[in-house]
């Protein structure tokens, strides 16, 4: 992971997009959404869930950084 990439948390995403918790599992599990598990916790990058939903701007709160990644889900 570089230090340019942004993560959010899943409840930041469901903030984000508007979108149900539901269907933001369902896109990390399908792969349309890079998510990154750290202690337990899920990341999602903020640049896959702006292209897979077509939003133009980024997230109002300022992203968050994990620190250590245990797994990695990619499309």
């Amino acid at each position: 992971m570089q230090d340019k990439d942004k993560y959010m948390t899943t409840k930041e995403a469901v903030s984000f997009t508007g979108k149900s918790i539901n269907t933001i599992r369902r896109a990390i599990k399908k792969g349309t959404l890079v998510s990154k598990l750290v202690n337990g916790k899920r990341f999602i990058l903020i640049s896959s869930i702006v292209s897979a939903y077509g939003l133009t701007q980024e997230p109002p709160t300022q992203p968050t950084q994990p620190t250590q990644s245990t797994q990695s889900t990619q499309s």
